[in-house]
């Protein structure tokens, strides 16, 4: 929010390349899936088409991770079928549809410890609402699949036919793949495990694919609504979600904590009382791509955030998020800003399209379109580390590993001190129409801080725009008051942005920028269509080009992994080829 006075709808475009169909035996205990294109069907529910039997038509492409805004390949494994029916018998052997068990924890039960060997898992669940297991804690851990032998929960029948009441609580999991399920918790559903609909832990190589995460709809504070977040995820790797929908919450939507390498791709993330998305605590290496934000208070998509330095992984205990790309997503709807970085490095974004965001929330709380603030930090007391002496001890070790922060346990010691270095903002679509705008400024742009005596290994000064670059945006948005192009979100008059600032500077920002010249002509954005009408005025003007980045300027201790420093943007959220010309915005052409 700022304080100053002074201061989808995605185009259905089929990439299938072939499909490969499995032939299996019924009576054979392994099932080979095969794979292609993942197929696209309605929206972002879309996702993978199961067959009924033990052949499924999944996705593969050509390599285990994918390159970016590619789908995760789940390639060709083997597996052996396990079927779960409301009407089944645990006391089944699950090896058919004839005879399934009656509860996923019964089929889990039935995946041998270790690393598996000669076989993955695939647990088809028959259609139906299942309720929540074992006191409703819905708790799975400690399986390891691999890319050959993964374990596979999918509904057996396709999208729609299977709901989770209660959610899922993933603990110490490999190679799991989560097809075209349904997960419902909170008040409405009559169900819960916890505060999230999933929940993540210690994972990796995790595929969320064609699942609807759904708290409780009819309410976004936390008065009515139990779910803090929709999707949680916390220090894992190699997470990827695809064609999802997430909504109902009184904070976050998709909350990642030192998760590193994924993707976000083609989802819709809506209707949250905080921000639709973060990625915070050292979560680093993600393409953000062609999904769909809305109908959030705080934030559409933003980097970073503020994290308990003891809960962090090394080597990423610096920044709150590394090597960051968002690129051809639309956001709209969005009481809070459309975009924002908290302690962020090599963060991009790019042809994005933007629609009534950063507006004045229900509380009179306002907003700027984008936001370039601290990230914050601090030593929190946590049961997980034996209390606040071993909390404050490993701090101090984190901190000796070259970590940023301190080791001073306590809400008082902590602060917004983590700096941004090399966000670039480019090539934007911002469309705020009358009656729909920010009240002060554009751009909430923090000043410098220093940090206070009991914190080590900061930056000082830290800044909040240390190689920022906003350049070739197009924006339709004019302030209610002020008219101002940058503010600060604490009242303090501390703006970053200044005169001195070689990158940016308001001379430079009005010079770079197309700002309030030209009301941009989109199909229908007030019914969700926000490509460009036909010989749309936004066609004249050129995008700029993106330059790469570099990790020369990276921390080097501890020594963080570089990341993708290539900032080429190939195709719009359509996945067609985008002219470098531009235009700017989520789609390249009309």
């Amino acid at each position: 929010m700022i304080n100053t006075r002074n201061q989808f709808l995605f185009k259905i475009f089929s990439l299938v390349l072939g499909l490969i169909l499995v032939a299996c035996s019924s009576s054979s205990a392994a099932a080979s899936v095969a794979a292609e294109a993942p197929a696209v069907s309605q929206g972002a529910n879309a996702a993978v088409t199961a067959a009924s039997g033990t052949g499924s038509t999944l996705v593969q492409t050509s390599s285990e991770i994918p390159a970016p805004g590619e789908y995760y390949a789940i390639g060709s494994p083997t597996l052996t079928d396990l079927y779960v029916s409301l009407t089944g018998s645990d006391q089944n052997d699950g090896r058919s549809r004839t005879k399934p068990l009656k509860t996923i924890g019964a089929a889990w039960g039935n995946i041998p410890a270790g690393e598996l060997s000669g076989t993955g898992y695939r647990i088809n669940l028959l259609p139906g609402s299942y309720p929540c297991e074992g006191d409703c804690i819905n708790y799975f851990s400690d399986k390891q699949g691999t890319n050959a032998f993964p374990i596979v929960i999918q509904a057996a029948d396709g999208p729609g036919t299977v709901t989770l009441l209660g959610g899922l609580n993933l603990f110490k999991v490999s190679y799991l793949y989560l097809l075209n399920l349904t997960l419902k918790a909170g008040k409405e559903a009559g169900a819960a495990f916890g505060n999230n609909v999933l929940h993540i832990e210690q994972g990796n190589h995790i595929l969320l694919r064609g699942l609807t995460l759904q708290g409780p709809q009819k309410c976004l504070t936390d008065e009515c609504n139990d779910m803090q977040e929709v999707l949680k995820v916390n220090q894992s790797q190699y997470v990827y979600l695809e064609k999802s929908d997430l909504s109902g919450t009184f904070q976050t939507g998709l909350d990642y904590f030192a998760v590193q390498y994924g993707h976000l791709l083609e989802n819709h993330i809506h209707h949250s009382g905080g921000r639709c998305a973060y990625l915070k605590g050292g979560s680093a290496y993600f393409w953000v791509e062609a999904n769909e934000f809305n109908d959030c208070v705080e934030a559409g998509f933003q980097a970073g955030e503020g994290s308990n330095l003891a809960f962090m992984q090394t080597p990423w205990l610096h920044y709150e998020a590394y090597d960051i790309k968002v690129v051809n997503n639309v956001l709209h709807d969005i009481h809070g800003a459309g975009l924002s970085v908290s302690g962020g490095f090599n963060i991009l974004m790019a042809f994005n399209t933007l629609y009534k965001v950063g507006l004045e929330d229900a509380s009179g709380r306002p907003w700027a379109l984008v936001q370039l603030i601290h990230g914050a930090r601090g030593c929190y007391t946590a049961d997980e580390f034996s209390g606040e002496k071993g909390t404050q001890t490993r701090c101090q070790a984190q901190l000796d590993l070259g970590g940023w922060g301190t080791a001073a346990v306590g809400e008082d010691n902590g602060g917004e001190w983590i700096p941004n270095r090399n966000v670039y903002i480019l090539n934007n679509l911002f469309y705020n129409p009358s009656g729909s705008t920010t009240r002060y400024v554009q751009f909430v742009v923090n000043g410098p801080v220093s940090p206070p005596a009991q914190t080590h290994n900061l930056p000082n000064p830290s800044r909040s725009d240390e190689n920022l670059v906003i350049r070739g945006n197009v924006i339709w948005n004019k302030p209610l008051e002020g008219g101002e192009l940058v503010g600060d979100n604490n009242g303090s008059g501390n703006l970053g942005c200044r005169d001195d600032n070689p990158t940016c500077n308001e001379t430079q920002l009005k010079k770079e920028n197309t700002i309030n010249s030209i009301e941009p002509q989109l199909r229908d954005p007030t019914k969700g269509d926000f490509h460009l009408v036909s010989g749309s005025n936004l066609l004249g003007i050129p995008a700029v080009s993106l330059p790469d980045f570099t990790w020369a300027d990276a921390p080097l201790k501890p020594v963080v992994q570089a990341g993708n420093l290539s900032n080429q943007v190939l195709r719009d959220h359509d996945r067609l080829p985008r002219l470098p010309t531009g235009p700017v915005g989520a789609y390249g052409r009309p």
